[in-house]
């Protein structure tokens, strides 16, 4: 077994060269995390060592094999002594397509709340970290949440995984569920809360561009803006500046910041005097 690389090489630079043994003798080899996952990818003087019978690439899907057993156990037998809770394992895209799909385990109660299981390195090595994932925002669920979003830690413990299974179920309920769903439910809440203020701000946006002097209408993380043609419309259906031109946001759900431009005297007296009838009012 290779004990002292000689060079460590980028992901992508070793997926170029298509996983092979080099005619001059050189063999890419693998480091593990603790659960048997393939992580880096070193290049080794092959003189030194047996050269691979079968490429890179196969060895990888192989160990990446075994590294799902080994966690489908895990999250299985802890699972098991969980009421209630199941495991999910879904496969995303990270590019590495060649070593087969990655995968991503959760301990889940069909309520939205899950749980994340790991096994340690070096000094930890032997305990299983516990941890849970936090709610998403938007529609389909596009932007994180985190606890630090309500003025809160991250909640996580850890198990010797030689307690066994059950043990660890227990200490989940004992000393890590009771603070992730505290948290979580803040979580939910402030969500609830933005997303009705959020919708509220919509509704204001869309009534001034209803009102029909707002074009270009555009919204970029979460502001919303456009432009004012006051004018009146030529003949190609383009805005004038004869009225003067502007532009427009909104800066919360109740209050709009407005740029004016080029007004005539005219037109410049009437905005005065429905500003002085807004205060009198």
């Amino acid at each position: 077994m290779i004990q002292t690389p000689a060079k460590l090489l980028d992901v992508q630079r070793v997926a170029q060269k298509k996983w092979v043994p080099q005619t001059d003798g050189t063999v890419y080899w693998i480091a593990r995390d603790p659960d048997g996952w393939p992580v880096w990818f070193f290049e080794v003087p092959g003189k030194e060592q047996e050269t691979a019978a079968e490429t890179l690439a196969g060895l990888l899907v192989q160990e990446k094999k075994q590294a799902h057993a080994r966690t489908m156990e895990l999250y299985q037998g802890v699972a098991a002594h969980l009421d209630g809770w199941t495991v999910d394992c879904t496969q995303f895209d990270s590019g590495n397509s060649w070593s087969g799909p990655d995968l991503r385990y959760k301990i889940i109660n069909g309520k939205g709340h899950a749980i994340s299981l790991s096994r340690g390195r070096g000094s930890d090595r032997g305990k299983i970290h516990i941890s849970g994932y936090w709610p998403v925002k938007g529609e389909g669920g596009h932007r994180w949440t985190s606890p630090h979003d309500v003025r809160e830690s991250s909640p996580d413990i850890g198990v010797s995984e030689s307690r066994g299974y059950e043990a660890i179920a227990r200490e989940i309920q004992r000393r890590f569920l009771p603070e992730y769903l505290r948290i979580y439910t803040k979580i939910e809440a402030k969500i609830t809360e933005e997303l009705i203020y959020e919708s509220r701000k919509a509704r204001g946006w869309q009534g001034l561009v209803d009102a029909g002097l707002v074009v270009n209408p555009r919204e970029r993380n979460g502001e919303q803006a456009g432009d004012l043609r006051i004018g009146s419309k030529d003949a190609d259906g383009g805005y004038n500046y004869d009225k003067g031109y502007g532009d427009i946001r909104m800066t919360s759900a109740d209050t709009v910041e407005i740029h004016l431009r080029s007004l005539p005297l005219e037109t410049a007296e009437h905005v005065l005097e429905a500003l002085r009838g807004g205060e009198n009012g």
